[in-house]
């Protein structure tokens, strides 16, 4: 008799939509990576640092999947896109090497990941399993991200909190690109605790998560305004990892529970590549959709799901270009500057994608307010 492999349940809704912005990610950052070391020797790195069993069951609302009865997790999807860079790259740089960290606190969930791996990921580019919390291992992984091209997977195991202290030494890696796992729904629980005066110990690891106490006062005052706390308390974490390491860009996407319209917990990416960040930004824009498609087909039932599509929850563009346009002119008012240094700037601003930014500098140079020969990547722009 065959024997079942160990699996999760299928996956919901915030899951699916995490595994989609990871895989195609993923995919733009190797690409990135090669297209710009052409000729040169690549080495690739994927850490996950609570990376499960591998495998899910399939969504029974789902139509099945021929020659797939399962659904596959961070550990496998990153396994794959180790594969498909490597295929990618023959041919257009001098060697490659991809290599993957997998860490994870049950020595049965990491048993049962082997298993899955052999199964379903051919061929296997190397990789190797860690018993523990990621918390354990920064060092070492500190020290192999130096060596490579490095994406790293920050996801606690269960609701643990990951402390500020082992995310920054990770994130401040030049060549090292993350994803985190903000939980804020256990830190809004928590929080709860901070106007009764209790628990020290539960508060201690939220200070530990923010990087100190400076979250409390946040609280106090979004309650005494009444203000949303969320937004709040996420980008005081992302202010925490600006200030740590000052070239550092981040993202981010709220990942709502299936069935309120509240957050769970967000993802906050960080790169120091800004091609890396145009690519992240566009993914988490498009990401949001599908998590809009993937909550409004749960809530009419699969068959009604069926008719409407996603392009359907796209949203108006937010982004007005006249607005852009000048604030790129006045943040660049004379001189030539690289595309990059001008991009990177536009990217800041919430919303602007890439595009937007191509599209504020040809209107630019319509008014005859630049000069450029293309709006890419390495080019000069000259502001008149």
């Amino acid at each position: 008799m065959t024997k079942k492999p160990t699996v999760f349940v299928p996956k919901k809704t915030q899951t699916t939509v995490k595994h989609s912005i990871l895989q195609s990610y993923l995919r733009a950052w190797w690409g990135i990576i090669i297209s710009s070391n052409r000729g040169r020797a690549v080495s690739l790195r994927y850490v996950d640092t609570c990376c499960g069993s591998g495998l899910y069951e399939h969504d029974p609302d789902e139509p099945p999947k021929p020659g797939e009865p399962y659904d596959v997790g961070s550990a496998i999807i990153g396994l794959q896109e180790l594969n498909a860079a490597v295929q990618a790259a023959q041919g257009k740089v001098k060697s490659i090497t991809a290599t993957a960290i997998l860490i994870n606190e049950s020595p049965a969930e990491l048993a049962a990941l082997q298993e899955a791996i052999a199964k379903h990921v051919n061929p296997v580019q190397q990789y190797q399993t860690k018993d523990g919390l990621f918390a354990d291992y920064v060092d070492f992984i500190v020290e192999e991200c130096k060596r490579s091209f490095s994406f790293v997977f920050i996801d606690p195991y269960g609701p643990t909190a990951v402390p500020f202290s082992a995310v920054a030494p990770v994130v401040s890696g030049k060549r090292t690109d993350t994803i985190i796992h903000f939980p804020y729904y256990a830190v809004e629980k928590w929080t709860g605790w901070l106007e009764k005066n209790e628990q020290p110990t539960r508060l201690a690891k939220v200070d530990a998560l923010m990087n100190g106490p400076g979250w409390r006062a946040i609280v106090k005052e979004a309650r005494r305004k009444h203000l949303k706390l969320e937004p709040l308390l996420r980008d005081h974490y992302r202010k925490q990892l600006a200030n740590k390491d000052k070239d550092i860009m981040t993202c981010s996407i709220p990942m709502l529970f299936p069935d309120r319209k509240r957050v769970l917990y967000d993802l906050i990416f960080t790169t120091h590549n800004v091609s890396g960040f145009a690519a992240a930004k566009d993914k988490f824009q498009k990401a949001e959709q599908y998590q809009a498609y993937l909550r409004q087909r749960a809530k009419v039932g699969p068959r009604q799901g069926a008719l409407f599509d996603r392009s359907e929850m796209v949203p108006g563009d937010p982004v007005e270009l006249d607005d852009l346009a000048s604030r790129i002119r006045g943040r660049f008012g004379g001189g030539s500057e690289r595309f990059d240094d001008v991009a990177a700037f536009g990217l800041m601003q919430e919303h602007v994608l890439l595009r937007h930014v191509q599209r504020a500098l040809r209107k630019l140079r319509a008014e005859g307010a630049v000069q450029f020969d293309k709006e890419t990547w390495g080019h000069v722009i000259t502001f008149t």
